[in-house]
């Protein structure tokens, strides 16, 4: 599938969303607030609603010159379909050395193989992932729950903790800094 002219996009290296207003010249133009902004496809995720979405994207233009493209489905399978048959099965697995359940968002815990995948697509994994975390939190009744999402450029860490702030009945704050440095968020789930 290809980015579209109306796809709504969230930015992986700013804060805020916006929506696609033309694609031109291996570009994505973006509407922020009335400003229109160029942007990499590697440099955006696809968002539907509230709701990431998470498909391997492709960027082009069709040979008619417009902005319109034509959605193309693949028969390979999608990054998240790779994870769900190894990382998502050994959800609670590890725990710290106070009892506390850790799930690990490095894209290589996830994945073997991520060489192939564009920052947005790495992101968006690691976001349904932690989805899929905290539905099994909720099942099993954990309270809480430590989300190991790393330092890096901290895209990751503002992409998780906005997803958590979502939700009335869960709190996070840093973990703590000596076991995880500021590479780690503790998360707390009430009402269970």
């Amino acid at each position: 599938m290809r980015f579209k002219v109306g796809d709504e996009v969230r930015f992986l290296n700013e804060t805020g969303e916006g929506e696609i207003t033309r694609i031109e010249g291996g570009k994505l133009y973006v509407d922020v607030d009335g400003f229109e902004y160029p942007y990499s496809p590697a440099d955006v995720i696809l968002v539907d609603g509230e709701n990431t979405v998470f498909e391997t994207r492709e960027f082009g233009s069709d040979r008619g010159g417009n902005n319109t493209h034509e959605s193309s489905e693949k028969h390979a399978e999608t990054p998240i379909n790779i994870a769900l048959k190894g990382a998502l099965s050994q959800v609670f697995e590890r725990v710290n050395p106070k009892g506390i359940p850790e799930c690990d968002l490095h894209i290589e815990k996830l994945v073997q193989k991520h060489e192939h995948l564009t920052n947005g697509e790495i992101v968006s994994l690691q976001l349904e992932y932690l989805k899929h975390i905290l539905d099994s939190a909720e099942r099993e009744k954990v309270r809480e729950l430590i989300v190991i999402h790393g330092v890096g450029e901290g895209v990751l860490k503002i992409e998780v903790r906005q997803y958590l702030s979502s939700f009335a009945h869960i709190t996070y704050e840093d973990a703590s800094f000596q076991r995880y440095g500021r590479g780690a968020t503790y998360v707390r789930l009430y009402g269970l």
